[in-house]
């Protein structure tokens, strides 16, 4: 048996950007992150044993929604699946969303960005381990060396 162990991003991460966005317009700006308590379940629907999740929120500050942005392309988290807004952002619209951000998340003159960040691991169970083991040499004969 082996162990998998991951980090991931949970449901609440970039809430602040996520909420300021929904009153702006109908259109998805943020990427959705799944609930560490859908991967437990999941790991366990895959016949994984003992699943142990755990969660820390980390927050960043920033002095504008523009450094925001930047920084979220920086890391490569601004590509969003195929529900995006096609075309070209607005000026107009960027200023309606630091307004928005601002209002509701401003704190010391500063802009907060949550990262929830899952952690987790889980045994490969025997089952698994079969189950793995038979698709690998599904339609691969099995040649024995003799003895």
């Amino acid at each position: 048996g082996g162990l998998l162990m991951f980090s991931t991003l949970g449901s609440d991460s970039l809430k602040e950007l996520k909420i300021s966005w929904q009153q702006i317009d109908e259109h998805v700006h943020v990427n959705n992150f799944e609930d560490m308590h859908d991967i437990g379940d999941v790991l366990l629907a895959e016949n994984f044993a003992d699943p142990v999740m755990d969660v820390e929120w980390m927050t960043l500050t920033y002095q504008s929604v523009i450094d925001v942005m930047k920084d979220l392309k920086v890391i490569g988290a601004q590509s969003l699946k195929n529900s995006r807004q096609k075309g070209l952002m607005g000026k107009a619209k960027i200023a309606k969303l630091q307004k928005i951000y601002e209002e509701n998340f401003q704190q010391d003159a500063h802009l907060p960005l949550t990262y929830e960040v899952v952690y987790g691991h889980a045994w490969i169970s025997d089952n698994k381990l079969q189950q793995v083991k038979d698709d690998d040499f599904k339609g691969i004969p099995i040649v024995q060396q003799a003895g």
